[in-house]
């Protein structure tokens, strides 16, 4: 096993121990959607909660529970393993960065943010490395850009791994072009200094485009348009 894919699988096991503390408490929401067994196994230890409920929670809308943020918070460490691992048991890690933001990820405890954001930079540094399955690069990075309110970071250690493999993923997000740039972030931004796709535009034009080779006219001019528009 590569060090990049130990440190995020480290990383996901810190996630368990920090959330350890949330207590269990009676869970309830939409009896339309989910019976009185769910609700049971929702209020019970997280290890007995079913694959097939751990999506459905996942999923789930913020208001069909009568506390969303509560047990979205004290199911985090499941939603975030799944999201980032993937595979047979995967949930959409791009659902699941919406429903953190909305659960107020950002305002939670100290050790619970810290483990979160322990998780993104070596969940990051493993798909630079190219020792993350199948994430593809854009998606990881819009991902992230939701679950920190931030994409700076997230640039700042793509920047500094200069490896092939990280100039390849590089040259392919300039080739997904305007796809790499359309849905960054979601909408989760503060105003149009801070919209991320602004930000990356100006990223890839200016702090590595040294490591770009010949950007074609077009891709320069649709760059700039984007830097100055959003």
């Amino acid at each position: 096993m590569s060090s990049y894919r130990h440190a995020l699988l480290s990383a996901l096991d810190a996630l368990d121990s920090a959330f350890a503390a949330e207590p269990a408490f009676p869970v309830t929401g939409c009896t339309y959607c989910w019976a009185d067994e769910h609700f049971a196994e929702l209020s019970g230890p997280l290890a007995a909660i079913s694959e097939e409920t751990i999506l459905g929670a996942a999923m789930e809308v913020s208001d069909h529970w009568s506390d969303f943020p509560r047990p979205y918070r004290r199911l985090t460490p499941l939603f975030v393993r799944r999201a980032v691992l993937g595979g047979e048991h995967g949930v959409p890690a791009d659902v699941v960065a919406c429903r953190l933001r909305q659960a107020g990820c950002l305002e939670w405890a100290p050790g619970l943010t810290d483990a979160l954001w322990a998780v993104g930079v070596a969940w990051w540094r493993a798909v630079l490395h190219g020792e993350a399955g199948d994430a593809c690069t854009e998606e990881v990075l819009s991902v992230l850009t939701v679950a920190s309110g931030t994409v700076r970071p997230w640039l700042g250690i793509w920047a500094a791994t200069r490896t092939p493999c990280a100039d390849a993923l590089l040259a392919q997000y300039i080739d997904h072009l305007p796809y790499s740039l359309s849905d960054l972030g979601d909408g989760w931004w503060d105003g149009p200094r801070h919209d991320p796709r602004r930000e990356v535009a100006a990223w890839l034009l200016r702090d590595v485009r040294d490591r770009l080779g010949g950007l074609a006219p077009d891709v320069v001019r649709a760059l700039n348009e984007v830097r100055c528009t959003f």
